[in-house]
């Protein structure tokens, strides 16, 4: 069968243009392995990690970005309040827990829950739950 190549090339293609989204250290990471084929053996010499660690943070990293809840907080939070935005940033498209976010945003932790459990009634009711 031919067609895997290309079923890999268009994935390739999809994580690169939701990678544009991730903060700089962690799209550098995903775009290296994934789009420019370095191995993450070359990339943990490079970065001084352990081989098993940066493997795991590129798979992390591609599993996030190819998500439907990754894919609904691009796609939606254009049209959300300011703060539910931020916070699904940082939770959602970022990797952050609700408390660093909550920090990173200056509310309380309280009021951070409160936005993702909202957030997260959305992205349920999208996916038909």
């Amino acid at each position: 069968m031919t067609k895997r190549p290309h079923f890999r090339r268009d994935l390739s293609d999809q994580v690169a243009r939701r990678a544009a989204h991730l903060p700089p250290a962690d799209r550098a990471l995903l775009l290296a392995a994934l789009d420019r084929g370095i191995p993450t053996t070359e990339l943990a010499a490079m970065s001084g990690r352990d081989v098993r660690s940066v493997r795991l943070r590129v798979r992390r990293l591609a599993r996030r970005v190819l998500s439907e809840p990754y894919a609904f907080v691009l796609r939606n939070r254009g049209s959300w309040p300011l703060l539910r935005r931020r916070i699904a940033t940082a939770v959602i498209v970022h990797g952050q827990t609700v408390k660093q976010a909550a920090a990173e945003t200056g509310t309380s932790f309280y009021n951070a829950r409160k936005h993702m459990d909202a957030i997260q009634f959305l992205i349920d009711a999208s996916l038909g739950k």
